[in-house]
């Protein structure tokens, strides 16, 4: 036996909806494949106290051209057991192929009616002419960390590094965009309703410091 209790005052209801996909259509369909090729040499040393290391990746896109990335790293061993240490570097990613070439439309019921969203891949004349976006281009960034470690006695350890990780050009899914801001006639793209991409469109900061302190038992 099933009771079903009425909404109290000032309960809100979720409207009833869904999301269908009704399939890839030819003007979706690509053909595009990626090839690349790196080298890598990483190199250290030691004098003393004080331990530095080097490292470098070159890498070629047959797509977005070639990329050289580095790091620097030291750490300088102190009295008692204590440890500063410290590195810098940078990286490099590019965009995935489902990101720069992926394009479908998907129907969603909104209060009950069909919006279709067309999401358009970087190639697409929507992209590049009527708004204007670049050729997805790749991620950068900067890493910086600074730390320290102990050692007391035999049994415990303890780790704190502070870092700080810079991202330019993250590539984001953007927000829809309505045919009325996108300037569409009446015969322009049939049955779409809002358009969306992916862009290079945000920088990021991140900041942390991790602390790890452990006892051997």
């Amino acid at each position: 036996r099933l009771a079903l209790a009425a909404p109290q005052s000032g309960t809100v209801v979720a409207a009833p909806g869904a999301q269908i996909f009704p399939g890839y259509q030819r003007s979706d369909e690509v053909n595009k494949a990626r090839s690349s090729q790196a080298a890598y040499v990483d190199l250290e040393g030691e004098k003393g106290r004080l331990l530095v290391g080097a490292a470098g990746r070159f890498e070629n896109y047959s797509d977005f051209g070639s990329t050289l990335n580095g790091k620097l790293s030291a750490r300088f061993q102190l009295p008692l057991g204590v440890a500063l240490r410290g590195s810098v570097s940078t990286g490099f990613r590019a965009p995935s192929l489902h990101q720069r070439y992926f394009q479908n439309t998907s129907t969603q019921f909104v209060n009950g009616l069909p919006s279709n969203t067309l999401t358009v891949n970087n190639d697409n004349a929507i992209a590049r002419t009527v708004i204007g976006v670049d050729a997805l281009k790749p991620e950068t960034s900067t890493n910086f960390t600074v730390g320290l470690t102990a050692r007391a006695g035999k049994a415990f350890t303890l780790t704190v590094d502070a870092y700080q990780i810079n991202i330019s050009d993250r590539i984001v899914y953007s927000g829809s965009f309505t045919r009325a801001q996108l300037g569409f006639t009446a015969a322009d793209y049939l049955g779409v309703n809002l358009v969306r991409f992916f862009a290079n469109a945000v920088n990021t900061k991140t900041q942390g410091i991790d602390i790890v302190a452990a006892e051997r038992l």
